[in-house]
């Protein structure tokens, strides 16, 4: 299956990439207009992402106990995962956020944790 637009999207992918290396002020015009409209979203939403962020503070005698065994390049055991807070508290708004003002598709790429969307 993942070869039968093989030829279809190698010639479209270099077709775009020659117009944006010939044009660069598409790709520029594009990224700093979506750029300041995401910020604005996420600012119109800064005291509900806040709020989450910080209920986990609140939250937090309950999961102190529970911290990975090990994270990171050279953990010292003492990994409170403080960065899926933020990580979620923000994250997982996002496509919620974004979703009245963009058509979002999931790219259905293994990502991880990340999210992506076309």
């Amino acid at each position: 299956m993942f070869r039968k637009h093989l030829s279809s999207q190698y010639t479209k992918y270099h077709a775009a990439r020659a117009d944006i290396v010939n044009n660069p002020s598409i790709l520029i015009d594009l990224e700093e207009l979506l750029t300041n409209h995401i910020v604005q979203i996420i600012t119109a939403a800064k005291a509900e992402i806040k709020a989450d962020y910080d209920e986990a503070s609140y939250l937090y005698p309950f999961w102190q106990n529970y911290p990975p065994d090990d994270r990171g390049r050279a953990p010292v055991g003492d990994q409170i995962p403080w960065i899926e807070v933020g990580e979620h508290s923000i994250g997982s708004k996002l496509p919620r956020l974004l979703a009245p003002h963009y058509s979002l598709a999931d790219s259905g790429l293994p990502t991880g944790a990340d999210q992506r969307f076309v």
